[in-house]
């Protein structure tokens, strides 16, 4: 269990937490994130194992460039979206 602290009059208390509740936290986050992202990554691996087991090897690897292509283009509009300041338009 946590600790209360008692601070400052009007503040919330501090809770310690150890580092092992820590890092279970941190790796329960990390889990349900990639939970979310499986529901995106799974049909798309779905359709490339269709694809090399229908059409062949190279079809499937243009697939997987594709696919390559369009994650880096999402992620680098996420960094400029998220790198603009609040302010501007």
């Amino acid at each position: 269990m946590a600790e209360a602290k008692k601070g400052r009059p009007g503040t919330r208390p501090v809770t310690t937490v150890s580092y092992r509740q820590e890092e279970l936290q941190v790796i329960f986050k990390g889990l349900k994130f990639g939970m979310i992202l499986q529901i995106a990554v799974g049909p798309i691996c779905v359709f490339i194992f269709n694809i090399a087991a229908t059409a062949g090897f190279i079809r499937a690897q243009f697939g997987v460039l594709a696919v390559v292509i369009i994650d880096a283009l999402s992620l680098l509009s996420g960094l400029i979206i998220w790198q603009t300041p609040k302010g501007s338009n």
